[in-house]
C-alpha cells in the first residue's frame, strides 16, 4: 500500500469512527513535511507553516473559496478549543513560532472563519483538523568522482560508480532513484545511457548535481547533493617521483592502485620494462605509463637527478686534540674522510691539533662530497680546571698563528680578567692572580692595535 493511499484511508476512518460525535463539522487538512531528522521535544510552527497551512487547506478543500473564509491564525490543541477559540498553544516571541508537543502524525487544529465585510455575528466557522506525516528525506553529502583524461579536450567518468549511487544501490530493497543533472534548474537529467561513459569536454563545468527521489512516488521529500568531478592524480599513491642518483641502482613502485594494468616504463624514449616497478639505473626522465578502469592512457614522471648538496651539517665541535662532525638528522651520511679516498663510519677524529680542519663524506646512495674546509681554531671553548688531566686548560688551535696578537679574558660585567700577548698568555689555567675563577661563561677578544682578529666566548667549569 503507497504511503498516499494510508493516510487517505486513515482519514475516512477517522471520519467514520468521530464523525457521529462531532457536536459540529470537521474539515480535514493532510500535510506531508519532510525533516533531516525526527523532530525533538517540541514543533515550532512559524509564520511560514501557517501560510503553508492556509495555502494546502484551500487546495484540498475547494468548496471554500479564500477570500470568503480565512484561517485566524491560532493552533489548537482539540476540536473543542478550536471551536471555542479558547486555549490556543502559546506562541514564542523569540522563536516566533508556536511551540507544539512533537508526535507523527501531527495532529493539531485550527479555526477556519467566514469573512464579510462588515463582519456579522451570525458568521459561520469550520474547525479544521490537520494531519502532518514527517517523513526524512533521503540521506546525502557531497561527493567526488575520479575519471580520466581521453585527450586535452575531453575527460572520461563512469558516474555509476559515484560513492552514494553505489552505496544505496547495493542495498537490499533500495528505496532511492537517482538522477544526475548538470543543473539543478535543468528540466531534463542526464540519460542514465550515458553514465557508464559520461564525457566532460573542456570548459564544461565539472560540477553535477543528483537527485535523490524516493521510489515511492507519494513521497514528495527529496535532495540534491553535488558531484565533483576531477582527474586522478596517480602520482599521489607512489612514494616519492623524484629521486637522486649516485651510481647505486634502486627499485621504485609504480602508482598504488588495484585499477591500474598493461604497465610500461620508458626511458629517453626505450622501453625498459613492462612491470610495475623498475630499477632505475641512470640520471633522467622515467615514464610509467598504464591503463585505468575507464579505458584511459595515462602515466607518471619520476625525475632522476643527481645527489643535491645540500647543508648537511649541523656544527663542528673541537676540543684541544680532537674534532667532532655533526650531521642533521635524516642527512644520510654513511662515512667521514679526510683525504676523500679512506672513509670511517665515526663522525670523530683524534689527534687533530690545526686551527683548519678538512673533510669529506660520502651518502647513502654513494655520492663524496667535499672537500670542506672549517676553522677550529676558536671551537674549543670549554674547558674544566680541576686537575683531572682532561681539558685543564683553554688554548687556541695553532696560537702560532695569533702570536703577536693581544688577547683579553672579561667576565660577564666587562671586567678585564687577563691582557696579554697570545703566546705569553695561552695555555690558560682559568686562574687571576694565582685565585681560581667561578663556574661562568667568559668572553675573549684578540686584537692587532685598533684592529679585532677573533671574538668569542670560554666556558669554565670547576666540578
Amino acid at each position: 500500500m503507497s504511503l498516499l493511499k494510508f493516510i487517505i484511508f486513515g482519514f475516512l476512518f477517522c471520519i467514520f469512527s468521530y464523525g457521529q460525535q462531532d457536536k459540529y463539522d470537521i474539515k480535514y487538512l493532510s500535510l506531508i513535511e519532510c525533516v533531516d531528522q525526527a523532530p525533538g521535544q517540541y514543533v515550532y510552527i512559524g509564520r511560514s507553516n501557517l501560510s503553508y497551512f492556509h495555502r494546502e487547506f484551500f487546495k484540498q478543500n475547494n468548496e471554500f473559496v479564500a477570500g470568503d473564509w480565512e484561517l485566524n491564525g491560532s493552533l489548537y490543541n482539540s476540536a473543542d478549543d478550536a471551536n471555542n477559540d479558547s486555549n490556543p498553544y502559546i506562541y514564542d516571541i523569540e522563536s516566533r513560532s508556536y511551540l507544539v508537543p512533537y508526535n507523527n502524525p501531527l495532529i493539531i487544529y485550527l479555526r477556519l472563519n467566514q469573512v464579510t465585510m462588515p463582519p456579522r455575528q451570525d458568521n459561520k466557522h469550520y474547525v479544521v483538523k490537520s494531519v502532518t506525516n514527517y517523513l526524512k528525506y533521503p540521506p546525502v553529502f557531497n561527493t567526488t568522482l575520479d575519471g580520466c583524461e581521453i585527450d586535452e579536450n575531453n575527460q572520461k567518468y563512469n558516474l555509476n560508480e559515484d560513492y552514494l549511487i553505489k552505496e544505496f544501490r547495493s542495498i537490499l530493497g533500495n528505496p532511492y532513484n537517482f538522477e544526475i543533472f548538470r543543473k539543478t534548474t535543468d528540466v531534463s537529467p542526464i540519460p542514465e545511457s550515458e553514465w557508464s561513459n559520461f564525457i566532460l569536454r573542456k570548459g564544461e563545468s565539472n560540477k553535477l548535481y543528483v537527485k535523490v527521489t524516493y521510489k515511492d512516488g507519494t513521497i514528495p521529500c527529496f535532495r540534491f547533493y553535488e558531484m565533483t568531478l576531477k582527474l586522478v592524480d596517480y602520482s599521489i599513491s607512489m612514494e616519492n617521483t623524484e629521486y637522486e642518483f649516485c651510481g647505486t641502482p634502486f627499485l621504485v613502485e609504480g602508482p598504488n592502485d588495484s585499477n591500474l594494468s598493461n604497465f610500461e616504463w620508458t626511458h629517453n624514449g626505450i622501453v625498459k620494462s613492462t612491470n610495475k616497478n623498475i630499477t632505475i639505473d641512470e640520471i633522467g626522465k622515467w615514464i610509467v605509463s598504464f591503463e585505468n578502469n575507464l579505458g584511459c592512457r595515462s602515466s607518471v614522471t619520476v625525475n632522476v637527478i643527481p645527489e643535491k648538496i645540500w647543508n648537511r651539517i649541523e656544527k663542528i665541535t673541537a676540543t684541544s686534540t680532537s674534532v667532532i662532525i655533526h650531521p642533521y638528522p635524516n642527512a644520510s651520511i654513511v662515512g667521514y674522510s679526510l683525504d676523500g679516498i679512506n672513509f670511517q663510519s665515526s663522525n670523530r677524529f683524534d689527534n687533530q691539533t690545526d686551527p683548519i680542519f678538512t673533510f669529506y663524506y660520502k651518502t647513502k646512495l654513494g655520492c663524496i662530497f667535499g672537500p670542506f674546509t672549517m676553522d677550529v681554531a676558536t671551537n674549543f671553548n670549554f674547558f674544566t680546571p680541576n686537575g683531572d688531566g682532561i681539558n685543564d686548560k683553554w688554548d687556541l688551535r695553532g696560537k702560532e698563528f695569533y702570536k703577536n696578537y693581544v688577547l683579553q679574558i672579561f667576565n660577564r660585567s666587562g671586567k678585564s680578567l687577563v691582557y696579554g700577548k697570545v703566546i705569553d698568555v695561552l695555555p690558560w689555567n682559568g686562574k687571576v692572580n694565582n685565585l681560581t675563577l667561578p663556574s661562568d661563561t667568559y668572553w675573549y677578544l684578540i686584537t692587532d692595535g685598533d684592529k679585532t682578529i677573533k671574538t668569542g666566548y670560554i666556558i669554565l667549569k670547576n666540578k
